[in-house]
């Protein structure tokens, strides 16, 4: 693989020099660049178009240039300013005066197979430019995102290196996931991969992995968020949950240039959360026993677990044993949580080379990242190149391809117990286990078996939980000028992606201990093909102006997945590295392969009349092979009409400071087909069955897999849109408003069936759910003069989600369980929205026997069971039955919030900026599984503090908040409203302090240096790790829930870029 890698290098470095240069003589010209108030520009770019050729102006914005005698026109820019263009003047001096750039109204977006002005768009579009990515240093290009677009909303899985991001846009509306379309550089990208992604030993834990790391975020030139149907419908099948087009940078003309980014930074974790010291938790276990001998005695009183006496022996009733009290546990606490966490260092280094000149351009990158993570023994360690090469074959033809590779390691540590291997993930490991257990113990009492707790110091530092991803993603195309705005462009993408994924539990972990040993191989192989036909005519006719559009597109998906596994070996050393070592009868191997195809035809045809009227009309058709023939097929149109408002004749100087206005709507349909291969069909699987007495092997249906359906179809979405978009004061604010309404049918979900079937569930198109909403973002140039800038920028997104119908005369259903002890949380129910939250309502602790025996829900109860419910949670009995049931509950919360916002300030004074970014969520509930997990106080499980401070005791039952400690096996906790809570939090997400070093007297274009923080403030009532946390990624039937996932970090940056 290093070998590999090292010619791939080499080739992409020769590809880099081989473009053509060449300047032929000329004469000097010289002049000078100010701005419209007379300041001078000091390092202004000047530039020859179309050739290598440039230079900058000096400290008094004076500059001298050599020309070629054919040279025609000059480029000069500054940042800030608008790019300005001049013919090269035959003698004299040039006198060069630049605008502020106060609007990006003028700039080009990149939108669906092709682009278009800003100012000139009819769908609602946000864009973040690759400079406005890059404020606050960050290691991934969502979490770039963050804060930062209306509409989009962006949470995190977990905090480990290299975990994924989840990003919605404007509200779910589907229960397929709610991940947006990826395409780049014009290549759809299917995120994740996950139909090649492995899964944990028990199939059920996927690795969080960030599919786009492969993208260095230097390298991104714009990203575009295309979130209307009238613009996403041009994308059919895979519009639903918006687009997202990323456009890297590619060599630009004014001389080779060198580019180097370096960063080092460090982590730790955000916050910890405060539990019993080994005195405390002694304490609560002696007081846990103490209660069980007396609310529930026996024949024989419990034994203190914590005596601070000399005992006999269990082992040896001749000797004497010491056992400690809590006394003797004052200053001995192990605190799990500082053990197993941190200083996390993170390593950030990219180079890139580029050029451009008559003949074509070039870049080619290199980056390099290794993180270690707040946890120990996790770390994420990626090396990636690029190329991104421009030719211009024939005046008429251009061939371009950008191809990247990349290579990463991801060592995990489990985070949470939703497989089915049993254990607990480290992090509730660490709060759980006793504080009064030694660092590491040679023997077995790494565990406690009773509640599948191992030691997290151990688990951490003896689990193999590794992934290795190598990818290849390559975008090209070749594009001809068949006559006077005539454009024909073949694109071609290939995607190559491996997965591997090793594992191995030891016997000193719980997992580990009665498999003797347990590993698990796991691999996956993704690569797919996409070719794009695309014919783009544009012509001027009189005032109206004109663009059509027609293609078709081909994808073809392939996906291999091998998982194997073993267990039962005669030790652990050589872990996963020798499967056949484990027993014979424990090795299993499972493969499953599959393929998936999508065929498209598209149109599209535009009109501009008199720069007043805009007209965007797109029709989309679309067949693919994850639905039966009769159902293959899908048409989505849409259409936009926009008008320029302050362009018409009658309201020139009628609009005030408004100088820019346009009015937009917009109406589109788009689809979703995210579901696997193959569920048309009925699968059979290997089945014994007995005839005529004798066992015979054979093949059945597959029950988990449910039986085949060929009526599935495209699950479907109409949405409209009316949007307004303003330009104040000449552009010095410009503001964006959207008002939408979106109504998907046809609902793709894997549904219950009966048990007579034979099956437990299957896929069917049953239900709708609509979204609306309110976006808003503005942007302002608050100051702007030679010395001083201001610019801020914000946005506010509403999103309200409701279910309208669960179809077949359904009412209500509820989502996938949560480890809830058998209550699901999340209920869908027809005219509330998905992500509401169902359960038990509270009404105090039970205080006395008194009160026990007046509740009606308590008449008839053996006084047994009436003496040991003193101290207990009491339950409301909302239908008043006199007993608690399912049917009390009710709706008890939303994991929705009510807005998100974010605001950004950038600063400038001479050579110095700053940047910084709040971002906020209002309004959410979130499920603190910590919270459920520890609360059942007197069992071997440490608790928190607070738990423990308002635990019910006969000095505290007046105002007891928690049940009483008692060592008990029966206390089964419903869910109610104590298990959530508000997830609004407001954070200061980025500082950056940056100072621009003057050096262009040495050969150096650029020298920044720079400080940052992330995630430096939070504000929040949320009592866990951190409330950005999405444990289920992008299910939106489960959001919001925190299942004891990798904890989020506090990181301080420094770095510099260099640019000559």
């Amino acid at each position: 693989m290093r070998k590999l890698i090292l010619n791939l290098t080499v080739s992409l470095l020769l590809m880099a020099v081989i473009i053509p240069r060449a300047i032929g003589q000329g004469r000097s010209i010289s002049g000078a660049v100010r701005d419209e108030k007379g300041n001078v520009l000091a390092a202004a770019t000047v530039a020859v178009k179309g050739m290598n050729i440039s230079s900058t102006t000096d400290a008094d914005g004076h500059f001298t240039l050599a020309v070629p005698t054919r040279a025609k026109t000059l480029v000069i820019s500054y940042v800030g300013m608008q790019t300005a263009e001049l013919a090269i003047p035959s003698a004299g001096e040039v006198r060069v005066v630049l605008q502020p750039a106060v609007s990006n109204l003028g700039d080009v977006v990149v939108v669906a197979y092709g682009t278009v002005k800003k100012k000139d768009l009819t769908g609602s579009v946000s864009v973040l430019k690759g400079a406005d990515l890059m404020k606050g240093n960050p290691t991934n290009i969502v979490a770039g995102m963050q804060g930062k677009i209306a509409g989009a909303t962006i949470s995190q899985s977990d905090g480990a290196p290299g975990a994924g991001l989840n990003i919605t846009i404007r509200g779910s509306n589907s229960f397929l996931g709610t991940q947006p379309l990826f395409v780049v550089d014009g290549i759809p990208y299917v995120v994740g991969n996950s139909d090649a992604t492995p899964s944990s030993v028990s199939g059920g834990e996927q690795a969080s992995v960030n599919a786009l790391s492969f993208l260095n975020p230097n390298d991104i030139e714009s990203i575009s968020i295309l979130k209307d149907a009238s613009a996403t419908a041009i994308y059919g099948s895979r519009g639903a949950n918006g687009v997202v087009i990323i456009t890297t940078k590619k060599g630009k003309m004014g001389g080779d240039k060198v580019e180097l980014n370096a960063n080092l930074g460090q982590s730790n974790v955000l916050r910890t959360i405060k539990m019993l010291d080994a005195y405390g938790y002694a304490t609560m276990q002696n007081e846990a026993v103490g209660n069980a001998n007396f609310f529930e005695p026996g024949p024989t009183p419990r034994s203190l677990p914590y005596p601070g006496a000399w005992q006999k022996s269990a082992t040896n009733p001749d000797s004497m044993v010491y056992f400690p009290g809590p006394k003797d546990f004052i200053g001995r606490s192990h605190d799990w949580q500082r053990q197993i966490f941190q200083t996390g260092i993170t390593n950030n280094y990219s180079l890139n080379l580029s050029g451009a000149n008559e003949a074509g351009s070039y870049l080619v990158s290199g980056a390099y990242i290794k993180q270690t993570g707040v946890i120990q023994n996790s770390r994420f360690e990626q090396f990636s190149v690029r190329a991104n090469i421009t030719r211009n074959i024939k005046k008429w033809l251009v061939f371009g391809s950008n191809t990247n590779f990349s290579k990463s390691t991801n060592q995990m540590v489990k985070t949470n117990n939703e497989d089915l291997s049993g254990g607990v993930g480290v992090v509730k490991a660490a709060l759980a286990f006793a504080p009064t257990a030694p660092l590491y113990d040679s023997g077995t009492n790494n565990f406690t078996a009773a509640t599948l707790i191992s030691n997290p110091f151990v688990y951490v530092h003896s689990v193999k939980n590794q992934v290795l991803v190598s990818q290849i993603f390559s975008a090209n195309y070749l594009e001809a000028t068949l006559a006077k705005g005539l454009t024909l462009r073949q694109n071609v993408g290939i995607s190559y992606y491996n997965n591997q994924r090793e594992q191995y539990y030891p016997r000193s972990v719980y997992e580990g201990l009665a498999a003797a040993g347990l590993a698990y191989q796991s691999q996956g192989w993704y690569n797919s093909i996409t070719s794009e036909t695309i014919l783009n005519y544009v012509k001027t006719i009189g005032d109206h102006s004109l663009t059509f559009m027609a293609g078709s597109t081909f994808e073809d998906h392939q996906y291999t997945t091998k998982n194997q596994k073993a267990s039962n070996f005669v030790n652990d050393q050589l872990q996963d590295n020798n499967l056949s070592g484990g027993a014979q009868n424990t090795y299993a191997i499972v493969n499953n392969k599959g393929k998936r195809n999508l065929t498209s035809f598209i149109a599209r045809v535009t009109e501009n009349w008199k720069d007043r009227y805009l007209l965007t009309l797109s029709y989309r058709d679309d067949a693919t092979s994850v639905f039966s023939p009769k159902y293959r097929w899908s048409q989505f149109p849409s259409g936009a009409f926009a008008w320029k408002m302050s362009n018409e004749p009658f309201l020139l100087g009628r609009l005030g400071p408004v100088n820019d206005a346009k009015l937009r709507v917009g109406y589109g349909r788009t689809g979703n087909q995210n579901i696997a291969p193959y569920l048309t069909m009925s699968k059979l699987i290997p089945y014994p069955y007995t005839f005529n007495g004798t066992v015979a092997n054979g093949y059945a249906d597959d029950y988990y897999a449910g039986p085949g359906n060929l009526n599935l179809k495209w699950e479907t979405t109409d949405q409209y849109d009316l949007g307004l978009d303003l330009g104040i004061w000449k552009n010095r604010v410009t503001m964006t408003l959207d008002f939408y309404y979106k109504k998907t049918h046809d609902l793709l979900q894997n549904i219950t069936i009966p048990p007579t079937t034979g099956f437990g569930t299957q896929y069917v198109n049953r239900g709708e759910v609509e979204n609306r909403g309110v976006e808003l973002s503005i942007a302002a140039a608050a100051i702007t003069n030679h010395d001083f800038s201001w610019n801020l920028s914000g946005n506010l997104t509403i999103n309200r989600n409701k279910l309208l119908s669960l179809g077949g005369g359904v009412q209500e259903q509820f989502a996938t369980r949560i480890n809830t002890n058998g209550d699901q949380p999340f209920i869908q129910r027809v005219g509330h929205p998905i992500g509401a939250l169902y359960g038990y309502v509270e009404q105090g602790i039970y205080r006395n026997e008194a009160e026990v025996r007046a509740d009606p829900v308590m008449a008839g109860q053996p006084d047994a069971i009436i003496a040991r419910t003193v101290g207990e949670i009491r339950y409301r009995d909302l239908d008043h039955n006199a007993a608690i049931t399912a049917k009390d509950q009710t709706f008890i919360g939303d994991v929705n919030p009510k807005f998100t916002y974010g605001l950004t300030n950038s600063f400038t004074y001479k050579q110095f900026d700053l940047n910084f970014l709040i971002q906020g969520v209002y309004g959410n509930d979130i499920i603190n599984m910590n919270t459920y997990y520890l609360s059942n106080i007197g069992t071997f499980n440490n608790i928190t503090q607070k738990m423990w401070d308002e635990r019910w005791t006969p000095q505290n039952w007046e105002h007891a908040k928690s049940p009483k400690a008692e060592q008990q096996y029966w206390r089964a906790f419903k869910f109610t409203r104590r298990f959530i809570e508000d997830g609004t939090y407001i954070r200061l997400r980025n500082l950056t302090f940056g100072y621009n070093v003057d050096l262009r007297s040495k050969g150096i274009q650029t020298l920044r240096v720079f400080a940052a923080a992330n995630n430096l403030i939070t504000i929040t009532k949320y009592t866990g790790y951190d409330p950005d946390i999405n444990g289920y990624g992008d299910d939106p039937s489960r959001r919001g829930v925190d299942m004891g996932g990798y904890p989020s970090s506090r990181v301080y940056n420094i770095g510099v870029q260099c640019i000559f």
